[in-house]
């Protein structure tokens, strides 16, 4: 595959959302120890499911025991409300490909059963 076909992509996590006073949108590092930041070189023309998958092998995540969710910032929007967008279909992967020298894809992870457990590593479900 020609490098043209290529594009990289800077991999945060594990991150939380929150919403600012000023009523923007940030995120932070989440979990025990300090987050980390991977690079990764995908196709241009990915899908959903490759990227998740591609992710998930590369952070080397259990989803046996993790659930994973992919989402980034509006560079655009930084200082409006606009809350972050999940990437979860092939639509928001082709979007988030034309925008990611602008912004990280951020990745949220939470332990299976995490309601019982009360654990939680980061998720874009913010409650007002």
């Amino acid at each position: 595959m020609d490098n043209l076909d290529m594009v990289w992509i800077l991999v945060c996590y594990p991150v939380e959302f929150e919403k600012n006073i000023e009523d923007t949108w940030s995120w932070k590092y989440v979990g025990e120890g300090k987050g980390k930041t991977t690079p990764i070189n995908v196709s241009r023309s990915i899908y959903f499911a490759e990227l998740y998958n591609k992710v998930k092998e590369v952070l080397n995540v259990d989803s046996s025991l993790y659930e994973m969710e992919m989402a980034c910032l509006v560079p655009e929007m930084s200082k409006a409300p606009a809350a972050p967008t999940v990437i979860d279909c092939d639509n928001n992967v082709k979007w988030f490909i034309s925008i990611c020298k602008e912004t990280y894809l951020c990745v949220s992870l939470s332990k299976k059963n995490a309601e019982e457990s009360g654990e939680h590593f980061g998720n874009t479900n913010i409650e007002e």
